[in-house]
């Protein structure tokens, strides 16, 4: 969900909600922290659920300009977030242990965490590398014995 402005994110999240009736899974929308507020009133009183795209890792209180908290996203009804999504690595340089902490921090706070697991062509062409960034960003903070293959 990218939508431009507040309109174009209000249509979009009715619309997404208006088809989710007979959704066979549970449908999440995740909008820029602009419009969450919105898509919490759009998706109010259906089976849409709505997440956040990141949260601050860091402190819970203080003056951290332009972060956004745990306390301020469930404050608004959202119950999901997501952690290690492919933007985020590659333009805000969100590495392995910065998605470790995010998912921890998520758990911690009793959220959902959405795990992004992605990959480069390289990666993929050179026997891949999911099971690297399961093992490292969830598993290891788990205490999992699980292993990539």
């Amino acid at each position: 969900m990218n939508p431009d402005t507040l309109q174009e994110a209000a249509s979009l999240a009715k619309a997404v909600v208006g088809e989710s009736n007979s959704a066979p899974c549970e449908v999440v929308i995740i909008p820029p922290y602009p419009f969450l507020e919105t898509a919490v009133r759009e998706a109010d009183g259906s089976p849409v659920s709505v997440g956040a795209e990141d949260l601050f890792d860091g402190a819970d209180r203080g003056a951290f300009t332009g972060a956004v908290s745990a306390d301020m996203i469930k404050s608004m009804g959202v119950k999901y977030v997501l952690a290690g999504h492919s933007e985020r690595r590659v333009v805000f340089g969100d590495t392995d242990a910065t998605i470790n902490r995010k998912v921890r921090k998520i758990l911690d706070e009793g959220l959902s965490p959405i795990l992004c697991i992605g990959e480069s062509q390289e990666e993929c062409c050179g026997g891949g590398a999911i099971g690297g960034q399961l093992q490292r960003k969830v598993l290891r903070s788990s205490g999992s014995r699980w292993k990539p293959r």
